[in-house]
């Protein structure tokens, strides 16, 4: 076991965000959105938006993350919506949630939306991340 953790994060996008009321973040886990500006610690196999830099109780503001992508980006809402925490992929009229696999069409994600809109909507997505999606 290493004695002290690498740590070269110097250029990693960061934000504060709100911790949940009624929940806490430990330092070094990853964490998800629950509603804009809001955050809680993932569960096993959840998706999440970065990892805590740094613990927060519950409605602690200011809590910094480390996202994973490097960017974010207003875009604009298309046919299907975009749900806060979500994958997105292109659709004809804009951006949308990516839908449960069927394993037979391919699906390309474009990030992760940071807030939820309607279709016409500008909504804020993370760009720049690991997407674990192939036929969807």
């Amino acid at each position: 076991m290493s004695s002290r953790a690498l740590n070269i994060s110097r250029s990693a996008l960061r934000h504060g965000f709100t911790v949940k009321t009624g929940e806490t973040v430990a330092k070094g886990t990853r964490v998800k959105l629950t509603a804009e500006g809001e955050i809680d610690q993932c569960n096993a196999n959840e998706a999440g938006i970065g990892t805590a830099e740094e613990a927060g109780v519950s409605a602690q503001k200011g809590v910094t993350v480390l996202l994973d992508g490097h960017a974010i980006i207003p875009v604009l809402v298309g046919t299907g919506g975009a749900t806060i925490n979500k994958y997105a992929k292109p659709v004809a009229d804009g951006y949308a949630d990516i839908t449960v696999a069927d394993g037979t069409t391919p699906t390309y994600a474009s990030g992760m939306f940071m807030q939820t809109g309607v279709a016409g909507d500008y909504v804020g997505m993370m760009i720049g991340i690991p997407t674990p999606f192939g036929n969807a």
